[in-house]
C-alpha cells in the first residue's frame, strides 16, 4: 500500500489549486470591440442613444461567441479606439454615412457591399458599415448592428490577403447573420456563425487603425 506523507499532500493539493486559478483567470479575458464613428450625428437615427444601441447588440452576438471559447468569457465595445490599445485579435470597425465616403475604396477597384465592406491590406483588414442605406427601417440601430456583424465576420473567417478560415461566408458560413444583402433586423447569428466565430476569435489579424487618427464629427 503506497501511503503519501501529509506534506507531499498539502504540496499537490496547493498545485492543483495553482493550476485552477489559472484556468480561471485564462478564461475571464474581455473580447473588446473597437467602434469608430466617422459619421455625423442626424436628427432621427444617429445618435449616442443608437450608438449604444448599436454596441450592446454586438456585445450581445460576441458574449455568445464568448461562451464557446476557452480564452474568453465576455465582450465589450468602446467608441473610443485607441491605436495603441488594439490587440491583433481584437475588431475595429469604421461608421460612415455612405459608400461615397469609403476607406475601402481608396484600396481596392472591387464593388462594395450595400450596407459595408471589408477588405484586407498590407496594413490591417479594413471593415466598415454604411448608415444612410439602412434609414428608414424601424429597427435601424439593431439593423445597423447586424450590419456590423456580417462584416465582422468577413474580417475575421474570408478577408485574408492569402488563405482564410473559410472560402466566402455567404455561402460557407452557416445562415444567420452571414448571408448577403438584403439584411434585415429581424434576422440572428446562426449557431454555426458562432461557432465559427469562437473558432477564430483568438486569431491575430491586425486592424486597419490608419483612419482611426480622424476626428469624428458626432459626438
Amino acid at each position: 500500500m503506497l501511503v503519501l506523507g501529509l506534506g507531499y499532500l498539502q504540496n499537490l493539493w496547493y498545485q492543483t489549486r495553482e493550476s485552477e486559478k489559472t484556468l480561471m483567470t485564462q478564461k475571464k479575458q474581455t473580447f473588446r470591440l473597437w467602434l469608430k464613428n466617422l459619421a455625423p450625428g442626424t436628427q432621427y437615427y444617429w445618435g449616442e442613444g443608437t450608438m449604444y444601441e448599436v454596441g450592446t447588440v454586438l456585445v450581445s452576438y460576441f458574449n455568445q461567441i464568448c461562451l464557446k471559447t476557452s480564452g474568453f468569457d465576455k465582450a465589450d465595445f468602446s467608441w473610443v479606439p485607441q491605436a495603441n490599445l488594439i490587440q491583433d485579435h481584437e475588431l475595429l470597425i469604421y461608421f460612415l454615412q455612405s459608400s461615397k465616403d469609403s476607406i475601402v475604396a481608396g484600396q481596392t477597384n472591387q464593388a462594395l457591399g450595400q450596407a459595408g465592406a471589408t477588405f484586407p491590406t498590407s496594413n490591417g483588414v479594413i471593415s466598415e458599415v454604411y448608415l444612410k442605406v439602412n434609414e428608414g427601417d424601424a429597427q435601424f440601430g439593431r439593423l445597423v448592428a447586424n450590419a456590423a456583424f456580417h462584416e465582422l465576420m468577413h474580417n475575421k473567417l474570408d478577408a485574408y490577403i492569402s488563405g482564410g478560415v473559410v472560402r466566402d461566408i455567404h455561402t460557407l458560413g452557416g445562415g444567420g447573420l452571414a448571408v448577403g444583402t438584403p439584411l434585415s433586423n429581424a434576422l440572428r447569428p446562426s449557431p454555426q456563425n458562432i461557432q465559427l466565430m469562437a473558432n477564430a476569435l483568438a486569431k491575430s489579424h491586425p486592424q486597419y487603425k490608419v483612419d482611426l487618427s480622424r476626428a469624428s464629427p458626432y459626438p
